[in-house]
Order: C-alpha cells, then sequence, then structure tokens
C-alpha cells in the first residue's frame, strides 16, 4: 500500500520547522462510552530553507499496536509549551502490527485483530495466545484483565496506544491509560495535523493547536488521494494545493478554523521502506536510511531522528 504523503514547500522567506499529528481517534470501551485520549507528535522536521526547501512526511498505512510503560520526566519550564522530554525516565514498548475490522464484497464483517495484555508481571504486554479476531468496522480490538488496578495504571504510567511504525523513535498516534477487565475497540483516524514550530516525536500536543491559524488539517479519509502538497507562504498561512490545467492552485479558504479542503493529482510514489519517512529539499542536508546509515546530498531523503538527537541540535 502506497502511504500517506504530506509535502509542504516553504515559500515563508525563512527556515522553518514542522511537526506532524494525527487527529484523536475513537477508542469505546466495554461497547459504549469513548476514552479520552493523549495526542502526540508522529514526527517532524527542523530547519526547511526558504524558498526552494521542502518536507515530506510519509506515513505508512499500517497499523502497530502498543501497549507497556512510558514514565520520561519532560521540562516543565512555563515557557516551554511542547513539554520536550528530557531523557530521565523508563519506556517499556510493546508492539504487534494489527488489521482493523472491514466488511467485505459480500456484506460480511471481516473482524479485525484482538490483543490481550497480560499486565501479571507489572508491566503491560501482549499475550502470546491466540486470540479470536473481534475488531469492528475500522477498528482492532485490545483486552485488559484482573491483573492491575487502575490506580496502579495511573501511578506506573501504563499506556496502549497505537503507530504508523514499530520504530522508536516515530511516536504513537495517541495514547490512554488502560483500565483493567475492559474491550477497548480502537479506530484510527485517517486526518493529520501539520503545524510549524519546534516539535520532537512523543511530545503531547495541546488541544489548542489545533485553533492556531497556520495548523493545516488534512483528511485523507475525505479526499480521492493518498498525496497532498501545502505551501507555507509569508503571511504565516499554509494553504494546501491542487493541479489545474497542469498547474498548482491554492485553494480558497473554508470558513472552519481556518482550514482548507484539497485534492491533489500528484502521481502515486513508491512506498518508502520504512514506515515513515521525511524528505528534505534544499541545500545539503544529512540523512539516515534504514540501517541508520547517513548520507550527504543535496536532495536528501531522511528518517526522523531521534529525540535525542533533536535536543542536541536545539543546543
Amino acid at each position: 500500500m502506497a502511504p500517506y504523503t504530506i509535502s509542504i514547500d516553504n515559500r515563508s522567506g525563512i527556515k522553518q520547522s514542522y511537526g506532524l499529528f494525527a487527529a484523536p481517534p475513537t477508542i469505546k470501551h466495554n461497547g459504549a462510552s469513548e476514552v479520552q485520549v493523549a495526542t502526540r507528535i508522529i514526527s517532524s522536521a527542523h530547519a526547511v530553507p526558504s524558498p526552494q526547501g521542502q518536507a515530506t512526511f510519509m506515513m505508512s498505512k499500517k497499523v502497530y499496536a502498543r501497549c507497556g510503560v512510558y514514565d520520561v520526566e519532560v521540562d516543565t519550564a512555563p515557557a516551554d509549551k511542547n513539554r520536550k522530554r528530557v531523557g530521565t525516565g523508563i519506556e517499556v514498548v510493546d508492539q504487534r502490527l494489527v488489521t482493523l475490522g472491514f466488511t467485505d464484497d459480500r456484506g460480511r464483517l471481516v473482524p479485525g485483530t484482538t490483543l490481550v495484555i497480560d499486565s501479571s508481571d507489572g508491566t503491560p504486554a501482549f499475550s502470546q495466545r491466540d486470540t479470536d479476531p473481534a475488531g469492528v468496522e475500522g477498528c482492532f480490538c485490545v483486552r485488559t484483565g484482573q491483573d492491575f488496578t487502575f490506580r496502579e495504571a495511573k501511578l506506573n504510567q501504563f499506556v496502549v496506544g497505537f503507530s504508523c511504525s514499530a520504530r522508536q523513535n516515530i511516536g504513537p498516534d495517541a495514547t490512554f491509560v488502560p483500565e483493567p477487565n475492559e474491550e477497548y475497540q480502537i479506530a484510527p483516524s485517517r486526518g493529520f495535523y501539520v503545524v510549524p514550530g519546534k516539535y520532537n516525536p512523543y511530545d503531547i500536543v495541546s488541544p489548542s493547536v489545533k485553533e492556531i491559524k497556520s495548523t493545516c488539517y488534512v483528511d485523507f479519509g475525505a479526499l480521492e488521494t493518498d498525496q497532498v502538497t501545502l505551501v507555507h507562504h509569508k503571511n504565516g498561512a499554509l494553504v494546501r494545493q491542487v493541479v489545474q490545467d497542469g498547474e498548482l492552485m491554492p485553494l480558497p479558504p473554508s470558513t472552519s478554523m481556518g482550514f482548507m479542503r484539497a485534492f491533489s493529482t500528484m502521481p502515486d510514489a513508491a512506498a518508502p521502506n520504512s514506515w515513515i519517512r521525511v524528505t528534505s529539499t534544499g541545500p545539503a542536508t544529512e540523512s539516515a536510511d534504514e540501517a541508520s546509515s547517513t548520507v550527504d546530498s543535496r536532495t536528501g531523503v531522511f528518517t526522523p531522528v531521534s529525540s535525542r538527537r533533536l535536543r542536541d541540535d536545539d543546543d
């Protein structure tokens, strides 16, 4: 499957950085109430040059369920609205590739993957035993047992979530604290936000970020394409583009929070070897391939660097 692709042409006149995060998923437990989730930065692009620089986010359509412990200290300084990790703490993660439930050509439901969490040793992990699939339409299913309490889950920073990649330096779309003896139906969103600014994977996204005028929302579930191009103009606006008579044309803004709806007719690109990748063009940049080797190129392709690497770059 070709990945979702969001390209950003930086014509703002200055170097720009961008963060990518997903619209909140729909998660219901025991078939009823929805679950409160923490939305996190998936990936970021830093120091994209202008006026001819470009950053490209590529997100695999695969879904990896995650569970474990995430107890990493963040910078709580009032001036740091992004609350960057400062590297003190612990992270233990178990991951599984899952499929979502869907309706086949005969109108029959093909259930999505079901995973059972075992916390008997004090850390959530997915059980190795086979479980009949029970994910409803568009969902995978996660079940918890009675081997922990909700108080223990909060105190010990238990998390459940999912990502488009199994790589540690790619942040999850969303996470939540599990409750015991529950069944969660988790429906990932196909909508993504791009926001200018310096962010790192795993940063928690404040709801107010969506209201920022320069934040742009791309809903691949509503578009007839997997590729979208944005242009970052000097006035700070991120404007989506369409192809008209062979030329890229900006779309007029909608009346909803400055977001713009767009269709792109860019040709399909081959899926990258990694599950999510950032492409940057412009002056010579350093890049890292799937094997983590680096190459210096004036048209570089690089996978997002780790949170530690980004912090070092910011110093």
